[in-house]
């Protein structure tokens, strides 16, 4: 991996990518972590599909 591809990730961010499993929605990804975070689910849900069309963008994931 090069480093244009290399990402420094935040918690919030890193949390996100773990739970990228090629099984969970992004809604349960965001549900997972409302949960754990103990914030509201709206406000992650955008973060959850914010990071993701980022990292689809970059080819770094892909939809199943």
């Amino acid at each position: 991996m090069g480093p244009e591809r290399a990402l420094d990730l935040g918690e919030t961010a890193r949390a996100i990518v773990e739970l990228c499993d090629g099984v969970r929605t992004e809604e349960e990804i965001a549900l997972v972590l409302a949960q754990r975070f103990d914030a509201p689910a709206v406000k992650i849900q955008d973060d959850v599909a914010r990071l993701l069309v980022e990292l689809r963008a970059r080819c770094l994931i892909e939809d199943t």
